[in-house]
């Protein structure tokens, strides 16, 4: 099978922690992780369908690179500031389970 290849604009939200707000379980940044996930979801549905791409139904591998801008603060060339990578994983990989990709 041939790699898919995906470019999504926006500014990418990590899937945040999880937290109680009037008893239901929410996440904590949902504003922008929901409009980075629908934005995911709608390049990869629309590759999936121009493309007469068939679903995957095992394992796979992701190579992920995000762009994001600079804290104005940090200085470092390489900072170690929020948000969390592992975060950013996540929410691409619930994003593409959403697309069903």
């Amino acid at each position: 099978m041939e790699p898919v290849a995906l470019t999504v604009f926006g500014l990418p939200a990590p899937q945040g922690s999880k937290r109680i707000f009037n008893g239901r379980l929410v996440e904590a940044s949902s504003v922008k992780l929901n409009k980075w996930r629908k934005e995911l979801t709608k390049v990869a549905t629309t590759y999936i369908s121009d493309n007469n791409v068939e679903l995957f139904d095992g394992p796979v591998q992701l190579r992920i690179t995000f762009y994001l801008p600079r804290p104005k603060t940090v200085k470092r060339e390489l900072p170690t500031v929020p948000p969390d990578l592992d975060k950013l994983i996540r929410a691409v990989g619930d994003g593409l389970t959403d697309s069903k990709i």
